[in-house]
Formats: structure tokens, sequence, C-alpha cells
């Protein structure tokens, strides 16, 4: 838990997988905001996102692909732009791919 207090940005958690989608707490947050005197936060709720996501340490977007043939570089330019610079990219998909469709 200590690597999600990493930074002075909030950390989202990937809680569950479904065919329909994600479970992505830490999205939203339901309560009072802390301030000087109280440093309790709200409680954070958990969004499902339907469909494919492109999800960083601290933020998380629906993602328009649905086939290996939609991961372009095109679709991946959210990645490009996302600050700090991105070290490691995974890409999953429900099902085995054969090698040559990669």
């Amino acid at each position: 838990a200590d690597s999600l207090a990493y930074g002075t940005r909030r950390k989202i958690i990937l809680e569950s997988y479904a065919p329909s989608g994600f479970d992505v707490k830490g999205l939203v947050i339901v309560g009072d905001y802390p301030d000087e005197e109280d440093e309790s936060t709200g409680e954070d709720k958990i969004v499902h996102m339907n469909g494919s996501i492109l999800a960083f340490p601290d933020s998380c977007f629906l993602w328009n692909v649905k086939a290996v043939k939609d991961v372009t570089y095109e679709s991946l330019s959210a990645v490009q732009l996302y600050n700090p610079l991105v070290e490691y990219l995974f890409i999953g998909c429900d099902s085995p791919l054969p090698p040559r469709e990669l």
C-alpha cells in the first residue's frame, strides 16, 4: 500500500475485470475533501468502465479498440502524451493470440 501513496497525485487501482470491462477504484471520491485542520478524506468509489481502457498510475481512460488490428500508433497517442514518460506498456486481450497476429 505504500507504493500507492508515492508522489503527489492519488493513485487508481484496477479492482477487477469482467467481460464488459474493468472496475476502477480511486477515480471518484465521495465525501469531504481534506483541509488544513482535518486530514480525513472521502471514500473511494468503484467505477465500472465498459470496454477497453488505457490505465495510468493516476488516471484511466476508455480506449476505442475492439480487435488487435485497432491497436496502432494512433490509438496509443495518449500513451505518447502522458507525462512522466511511460517506461513499460502492457497490452492484453481476453483470449490467446497466435504470434503472427501480434
